[in-house]
């Protein structure tokens, strides 16, 4: 699945360049069929959460399932470091909530619950279900290996993907080089940091600026 004109030229930047390149990606993606056929419309959930500020990778971590899907019903857990944007994918029989809880505690990590079906909540989690989604509309899976192959590509697939949080690949400040290509890379840190507290700061002031006229309209009625 291609993720979008800007998406795809800017991953393919990360390794390749040719004449004529920008042309080349965006008629490429516009006349995909096979990615036109299976793509949901996106849906407009109102007001967007406060976004992390954490930029540490593996210091927060966004953990979700994914489904059901198929006759079999089964589903796929996703985890994304919210720093690095890094994914992994798996299918699992069931959400094992009790084993879950289990192995968190065993490792003292501190875990924050979130209301069902709440995209706002979580919302770096649920596109990249829109993005599994979409994908798994045009396979056809048969058996455990099938699903297993399909999400591995899915997974590939987004570690390559630009991403524009940090301008990079999730697999580039993950793993110091690209997915498709030995080019060694290191994360700016300190320039993360500043964007996330200018991006955090320009959202509390809209979000004080529209609680201040809620304010005032309740007091004028």
């Amino acid at each position: 699945m291609h993720p979008g004109e800007h998406i795809m030229l800017e991953s393919v930047k990360a390794s390749l360049r040719w004449p004529g390149m920008t042309t080349d990606v965006n008629n490429w993606v516009r006349n995909c069929e096979e990615c036109a056929k299976p793509k949901t419309a996106r849906t407009k959930y109102g007001k967007l959460p406060t976004k992390t500020m954490e930029v540490r990778p593996w210091a927060e971590m966004a953990v979700d399932s994914n489904g059901p899907f198929g006759k079999q019903k089964w589903k796929a857990l996703t985890i994304i470091d919210t720093s690095t944007r890094l994914v992994e994918i798996a299918p699992v029989a069931d959400e094992f909530r009790k084993e879950f809880t289990k192995l968190l505690k065993s490792y003292g990590v501190e875990k924050a619950g979130i209301t069902a079906k709440h995209p706002q909540a979580n919302g770096v989690i649920e596109r990249v279900h829109r993005a599994i989604n979409n994908t798994l509309r045009t396979e056809s899976m048969k058996n455990f290996g099938d699903r297993e192959n399909c999400l591995s590509a899915v997974m590939f697939a987004l570690r390559a993907q630009y991403q524009t949080a940090t301008s990079l690949s999730s697999s580039q400040p993950a793993f110091g080089r690209d997915m498709l290509s030995d080019f060694q890379t290191q994360a700016n840190w300190n320039q993360q940091q500043h964007k996330k507290m200018n991006n955090y700061s320009s959202t509390m002031n809209v979000k004080t600026k529209t609680d201040w006229i809620t304010n005032i309209n309740l007091k004028t009625w």
